[in-house]
């Protein structure tokens, strides 16, 4: 497992992707999750990144933890912990410093200022950047914004590296792991819906990581099942059975839960249903979407191989079959 995953590098590339498209549909939906909105407004977007949202970022953080196994393995503890904060608390400091600033200065020219509490501060659209700085470089003011993401994914590789060096070091026979594989797999659901059903409606989901203890632990769910899948691999083997299956479960539950939303009274809160709705979403989504990723990859790397046999398929060549299996390259994280 301490090779780099190119298959894993792929669908992390195509969910990188997935953010761009995300991040401009938000300009059009009818939520105010953005810093800028357009003047007419679409429901169809509205759509699009509600059903993006159920499943978008709980894969994040199920590949990170999926690639830090490989990173605790070939680093070990101490090296782990000084990687995750050259490339994770160092950008995150610099980007609240400089890149956020300009972002939230947006936001506040259209009334749509937060604080990391969660907020709403109201000021002059016409504030001038300078003056705006004044007030976003003191603790009630600067902020990650979109670079949530990386405060919590240092936050959990820290508080839960003991967990993961205690994981990467046990040695479990394949037997035994195959006659759990079924529970195992499946815990993460019902543990992510009475997550939601328990803590979701308290805490709704703004991400200031002190007092947003249902995004935490839903999203450390995530990472810790994504460390796990790496680790052991009968795990994702277990998975790619039941591709179809997590497939079928994932896609209605977001519908159903696009429908109750639809029906329901404009500004309400999600009911129980939807919490319900939103967990298996969030995880029967990621693991059709990254297990039917994954055995495509295989299988075209399989059909590049047999296609560069035949001499009526000239752009399909072996050199061409290498250079795509090896795109992302082989080397150790």
């Amino acid at each position: 497992m301490g090779n780099r995953r190119n298959d894993i590098d792929w669908l992390r590339t195509l969910a990188s992707y997935l953010v761009v498209v995300y991040h401009v549909a938000q300009f059009f939906d009818l939520q105010q999750s953005s810093y800028f909105k357009n003047a007419e407004l679409s429901e169809a977007l509205d759509h699009f990144t509600r059903f993006v949202h159920l499943w978008h970022m709980p894969l994040f953080f199920l590949l990170a933890g999926w690639s830090s196994n490989s990173s605790l393995s070939s680093r070990g503890l101490l090296g782990f912990f000084s990687e995750r904060v050259q490339r994770l608390l160092i950008p995150l400091i610099f980007g609240m410093t400089v890149v956020c600033a300009p972002q939230i200065w947006v936001a506040c020219r259209n009334g749509l200022w937060k604080t990391r509490a969660g907020e709403l501060i109201t000021t002059s659209g016409s504030i001038p950047f300078i003056t705006f700085l004044q007030e976003y470089y003191y603790p009630d003011g600067i902020t990650w914004a979109h670079l949530w993401f990386v405060t919590y994914l240092f936050t959990f590789s820290v508080i839960y590296l003991p967990l993961l060096w205690i994981l990467s070091k046990i040695s479990l026979k394949e037997s035994v792991l195959q006659n759990w594989a079924g529970i195992l797999t499946n815990a993460p659901v019902v543990i992510l819906a009475c997550l939601q059903l328990g803590l979701r409606d308290k805490w709704p989901g703004y991400q200031n990581l002190v007092d947003d203890w249902a995004n935490f632990w839903f999203y450390s769910t995530f990472f810790i099942a994504g460390f796990c899948l790496a680790r052991f691999a009968v795990l994702e083997d277990h998975l790619q059975f039941g591709c179809p299956r997590n497939g079928t479960l994932g896609l209605s539950a977001c519908l159903l839960y696009s429908i109750r939303h639809h029906l329901s009274e404009p500004g309400s809160k999600p009911d129980s249903v939807q919490h319900i709705l939103s967990a298996v979403a969030a995880c029967c989504g990621i693991r059709a979407t990254a297990m039917g990723c994954l055995c495509g990859y295989k299988v075209c790397l399989l059909h590049c191989g047999i296609f560069a046999q035949q001499p009526r398929f000239p752009l399909c060549n072996r050199s061409t079959c290498l250079a795509f299996e090896g795109s992302f390259g082989n080397e150790k994280k």
